[in-house]
């Protein structure tokens, strides 16, 4: 799961930087995080706003567990165990770096146990209530293992993508901070 963790984030700050170039200019209005979240919020920031569905994660069980985003650089300090979303039940991870909110990843345990076609459905689901939020994305990838979407807003960059192997899938999508955003 690290390895996937670790692709999905350096995938999403490469195609970040693209966008920057290249990507949209008319971007929707957005939140600057995720639900009641916002980025650069500290730790404790982030567990008052969420309340009480929210599990605090020490350092050492995150890098312990390889709950980590950023190359390692980001331990996951606040978990959301069950989040129900499109019918099905995500887990939420919140990332921070240097004590500050960077990243919240969902991502689907169950995709694993559940069919391809199943998990590309959900896939499906997701990407269209993004793009009925925030419109078209500005990038899709599509290719033999991976599908990935990206919407660049004003100060947030969602990107949602199944990883197929074979008869396993894996479905997960995170919220960062915008490339020039100061946390």
């Amino acid at each position: 799961m690290h390895s996937i963790l670790a692709l999905v984030t350096g995938s999403l700050f490469l195609l970040n930087a693209s966008n920057e170039l290249f990507g949209q200019t008319d971007r929707p209005q957005d939140l600057g995080g995720w639900r009641g979240v916002k980025w650069g919020m500290t730790i404790d920031e982030a567990r008052a706003a969420l309340g009480a569905e929210v599990e605090p994660v020490s350092e050492e069980m995150a890098l312990t567990n390889r709950w980590i985003y950023g190359n390692g650089a980001w331990p996951v300090r606040l978990r959301i165990l069950r989040y129900e979303l499109v019918g099905h039940t995500f887990e939420v991870s919140l990332g921070f770096d240097k004590g500050r909110l960077r990243i919240v990843g969902l991502s689907l345990p169950a995709s694993e146990k559940l069919p391809v076609g199943t998990v590309a459905g959900i896939f499906d689901v997701l990407e269209t209530q993004l793009t009925e939020k925030y419109g078209s994305a500005s990038l899709r990838k599509n290719d033999e293992y991976e599908q990935q979407r990206i919407w660049t807003l004003t100060h947030t960059v969602i990107s949602l993508s199944v990883l197929t192997f074979g008869r396993f899938a894996h479905l997960s999508f995170t919220y960062t901070p915008r490339g020039d955003d100061k946390l």
